[in-house]
């Protein structure tokens, strides 16, 4: 795999699908502590769209929570699509800087799968790591169960 040109702020920067998670980036001052190489799995703005409305706040309205959904979404590694399992009862796990773990694992379609979240875009190359775009937001903890809860109260009859 050859090195992009740009490094990976200035892919998001460029990419209108992923301003939201940019903007977090930018204000919480984190990319000036990561080292390179590393990963990034950007959600889209659709994603953070998706989330519900008390999520939302929390993420926005809280700078120490921005930075703990950032963390949850880049790990310390280059991580390509290819190095995914093609078997369907295998994953691969990784730990992000967050101390989260994620799962990547692959549909019997040839899909990748981040946690809950599709890989929309694979393998997006800079000169410091690699991008891929997601159409899920991993939470922490402490706001999944916000999320878990806007699910059941859809299903309820």
């Amino acid at each position: 795999m050859v090195p992009g040109a740009v490094n990976l702020e200035e892919v998001l920067k460029g990419s209108s699908e992923h301003s939201t998670f940019f903007k977090l980036l930018q204000e919480s001052q984190l990319s000036k502590e990561l080292v390179s190489p590393y990963t990034i799995f950007a959600p889209t703005n659709q994603a953070f769209m998706k989330l519900s409305d008390e999520s939302q706040h929390k993420i926005f309205g809280d700078s120490k929570m921005a930075e703990n959904v950032l963390r949850n979404h880049i790990v310390q590694d280059v991580v390509c699509c290819s190095a995914v399992p093609s078997y369907l009862l295998f994953s691969r796990g990784e730990r992000t800087i967050g101390g989260h773990s994620i799962h990547l694992r692959r549909t019997s379609g040839g899909r990748v799968l981040v946690n809950k979240g599709t890989i929309e875009r694979c393998d997006i190359v800079a000169e410091n790591g690699i991008m891929h775009s997601i159409d899920a937001v991993i939470l922490p903890k402490i706001l999944q169960s916000n999320e878990q809860e806007k699910t059941r109260m859809f299903w309820s009859f």
